[in-house]
């Protein structure tokens, strides 16, 4: 897309958009990658917390989910960013 400042328009092929639509095209991308990021970061936020919740478990508790308490601490010690693949869809 080309914007041509003196017509106030943004050529693309033949179609011509104002600079209004093209603006609101654009903060509809912009918004699109904010929301991303943000459910990025609550699905990060969520893991910790499942994480975290995990290794407060007792041994009974995590017998129960058949869980060893050695891979609840390996789980629970995972880093914030290290996402299980089928939590995720951004891949």
């Amino acid at each position: 897309m080309k914007f041509d400042i003196q017509k106030n328009v943004a050529l693309q092929g033949d179609q011509h958009v104002t600079l209004v639509e093209a603006l609101l095209e654009i903060a509809t991308l912009f918004k699109a990658v904010i929301l991303k990021h943000w459910q990025r970061h609550v699905l990060r936020y969520t893991i910790m917390s499942e994480r975290r919740t995990l290794a407060r478990l007792s041994d009974r508790e995590l017998e129960d989910i058949g869980i060893k308490r050695i891979d609840a601490i390996a789980e629970s010690n995972r880093h914030f960013s290290d996402l299980p693949d089928n939590r995720v869809d951004w891949h």
